[in-house]
């Protein structure tokens, strides 16, 4: 999470590789995402990021995937500890919630 996060925040690369690339990862530490939480929660937020550019039926957009995962990459490095401590607070599932309104509306969380 935390290296996804960073990667996001230097804008060196497109963001879509990033999220699928960080969602993999995770995947590696666990044999289905719903075997650990917060690992899990954060593959499923992480590809869903990555839907914002390639799903079917979503808004195909590289802009939105950039200014989504950029925003919850801040949102994650400003919480205080380390990534089990910033998930058990709740920050990866509030994210989901948040993508699930961007996807639709566009707008992102104030």
């Amino acid at each position: 999470m935390d290296e996804g996060a960073a990667r996001v925040l230097t804008h060196l690369e497109r963001t879509y590789d990033i999220a699928l690339e960080t969602g993999s990862k995770l995947t590696d530490l666990v044999a289905t995402p719903d075997e650990a939480f917060p690992t899990g929660a954060a593959i499923v937020l992480w590809m869903e990021i990555s839907d914002l550019v390639d799903a079917p039926r979503g808004p195909m957009s590289d802009e939105m995937c950039e200014k989504f995962a950029t925003a919850f990459s801040l949102a994650w490095q400003a919480l205080p500890g380390d990534a089990d401590d910033r998930a058990e607070l709740g920050l990866i599932r509030r994210w989901q919630k948040h993508l699930r309104r961007y996807w639709r509306k566009g707008k992102l969380p104030a």
